[in-house]
């Protein structure tokens, strides 16, 4: 991925998160909840992409969490904070969650996305984590 794309991707998943934040503030929980979806996405996206890995479809994108989550072990709970951007998904088009249940999840989106956004693969091929895992 070039760096431009990537910018502009990061960028994406930072404006999805902010837009979220805006729809909760008005209110609108199902707009919250597909903006935090989109974010986890792309920033997903962006983690795979930076790999070589494939991430044009939403399995792809489960395949490169998979792959991030077992090389990480315990270090990190990527798939289980994607599995929560992923209620969200669903949250949006059921609407089962209401405005107090959103401010309690919606912080681990926040930090699923930045953890992403934040993982660069190291010369050795493995992947190295500069993240301090800071909560919104």
């Amino acid at each position: 991925m070039s760096t431009n794309k990537s910018h502009y991707s990061t960028e994406v998943a930072r404006n999805h998160l902010l837009t979220s934040l805006n729809a909760l503030a008005s209110d609108d929980c199902a707009k919250c909840s597909q903006h935090l979806w989109l974010a986890a996405r792309q920033a997903a996206e962006v983690a795979a992409k930076q790999r070589d890995w494939p991430a044009d479809t939403d399995d792809e994108i489960e395949d490169a969490i998979r792959r991030l989550d077992t090389e990480h072990g315990d270090e990190f709970e990527i798939l289980s904070e994607f599995n929560t951007a992923e209620m969200f998904r669903n949250n949006a088009d059921h609407g089962f969650l209401d405005k107090d249940e959103i401010i309690w999840f919606q912080p681990i989106v926040h930090e699923f996305v930045e953890r992403m956004l934040a993982l660069h693969p190291a010369e050795d091929g493995k992947l190295d984590a500069d993240c301090t895992g800071t909560r919104f």
